[in-house]
């Protein structure tokens, strides 16, 4: 089937103000509301865990090619104000987007899963609730069932890439300070770079992390066989970005994936300038990537 041609909006407001990747501050979010033309609130199954979400449709007939969104480590809903921001973005420009509660978390049932070295198969019930929101698209009218993409940030950029290799209805996965590195080696990093560590010696000292790993995505990504999109900042001090390249390359030379990458040399945690706050464009360029893969 042809893909449909992804449409540019030239007119974009990128927030300034800064985000904590990982952990709460003092910072109160704005009010953001997805202002695509329709929505449903909708439920779909992931074995006896009921996931509660929200479709947002863009203007048009459709079928629209499609993203199911996934969160980062906290237990967020799809009100989390960074996913709506994402999830605005992309109804705009053409694209149908499924949000959800996480798992134990607000509507949706189940238990909220921390994610550590000793509950590997964590990640993978994670990913599983993303194919499960897939294949929920993939039956609905509006839907190109040949364009559905997942997309994560920060635990997420796991979560993403590993759904998508584990499921041929998967057209591309993003990930957005996501990183190749295991669980332990990222915890390891996180912890020396609170320490004080400058961000490259850490990364070092990740790679030869002697510890536990837990959900190590390597498999993952050497299964992974969709366009994929990695979207890092070079100062990141949660996820080692010199050692998820490392991997990526790694992998790329090996099996030559369709993988792609972008470092933003300032960038943080949540893609913003670590001096200024105000964001990378990085909304904008996975939009291009997509058009560069899928486009006419």
């Amino acid at each position: 089937m042809k893909k449909p041609k992804l449409v540019f909006v030239l007119a974009l407001v990128l927030l300034t103000v800064g985000l904590s990747g990982c952990e709460e501050g003092d910072f109160v979010p704005p009010v953001i509301e997805v202002t695509g033309p329709e929505f449903e609130t909708i439920t779909f199954q992931n074995g006896e865990v009921t996931l509660a979400g929200t479709l947002d449709l863009p203007a048009g007939e459709g079928p629209f090619p499609a993203i199911v969104t996934t969160h980062g480590s906290p237990p967020l809903t799809r009100n989390d104000w960074y996913n709506l921001m994402v999830s605005n973005f992309f109804v705009q420009h053409g694209f149908a987007v499924l949000s959800y509660d996480k798992r134990g978390v607000g509507d949706s049932t189940g238990k909220y899963p921390e994610v550590g070295t000793d509950n590997s198969e964590a990640l993978n019930d994670l990913a599983d609730d993303a194919l499960a929101g897939v294949e929920f698209l993939k039956n609905h009218n509006l839907i190109d069932p040949n364009m559905i993409g997942v997309e994560g940030f920060s635990q997420g950029g796991w979560i993403a890439p590993l759904a998508a290799s584990k499921s041929s209805d998967v057209a591309f996965a993003i990930a957005r300070s996501g990183p190749t590195s295991s669980v332990g080696q990222e915890i390891y990093y996180s912890d020396l770079t609170g320490e004080g560590t400058p961000l490259q010696e850490a990364s070092d000292m990740a790679r030869d992390y002697p510890g536990p790993h837990g959900f190590v995505p390597e498999t993952a990504l050497q299964n992974l066989d969709v366009p994929s999109l990695w979207l890092f900042g070079a100062q990141d001090d949660s996820i080692p970005v010199p050692l998820s390249i490392e991997i990526l390359d790694s992998i790329i030379a090996d099996q030559g994936k369709d993988f792609t990458y972008i470092v933003y040399p300032n960038g943080d945690h949540s893609l913003s300038d670590a001096d200024t706050g105000a964001y990378y464009p990085f909304l904008l360029d996975a939009l291009s990537w997509l058009d560069e893969k899928f486009g006419d």
